[in-house]
């Protein structure tokens, strides 16, 4: 029972958050080219892994 409670309070919260993030990322991150090109090679893959199965994970 306790781990029902737990999974109602903290499911929510980490799908806001993952619906901010993903929301940062469109608008702050995409039109800024530069941006990305300016990242080292681990924030480069970690984007381009984002970029093919952020979708999928989020379904997930």
């Amino acid at each position: 029972m306790k781990l029902t409670i737990n999974a109602e309070r903290f499911l929510p919260i980490g799908h806001i958050l993952s619906m901010a993030f993903g929301l940062a990322g469109l608008l702050l991150v995409l039109p800024n080219a530069e941006f990305i090109a300016n990242l080292p090679e681990f924030g480069k893959t970690a984007f381009a892994w984002s970029m093919a199965g952020g979708g999928v994970v989020y379904m997930l």
